[in-house]
């Protein structure tokens, strides 16, 4: 894709209760170089009622965008709900 100015939305929800916290990475290169964030908070796997939800800005100069989930002291087998939405502002 190419390169310009990138909003980025994500949404987590834990969908089967166990234990842990799911955190979302995303990551892109800008002018200066590599970069990385997390634009919604860490859900708590505990309950179902749990969700986190954000929004961030980019600039990437290369166009190449990823992310990554993980989770932290996980217990049981938690799972969950990934939804990412990448707009392209530059147009």
């Amino acid at each position: 894709s190419a390169a310009g100015l990138f909003r980025i939305g994500v949404y987590m929800i834990c969908t089967t209760a166990g234990g842990g916290s799911l955190s979302c990475t995303i990551g892109w290169t800008d002018n200066v170089g590599a970069k990385t964030l997390a634009p919604a908070a860490a859900v708590d796997l505990a309950s179902t009622a749990n969700g986190s939800t954000g929004t961030s800005l980019i600039r990437s100069a290369s166009g190449a965008i990823t992310y990554a989930t993980a989770i932290a002291a996980k217990t049981g087998s938690p799972q969950y709900a990934l939804y990412l939405c990448l707009e392209n502002m530059t147009q």
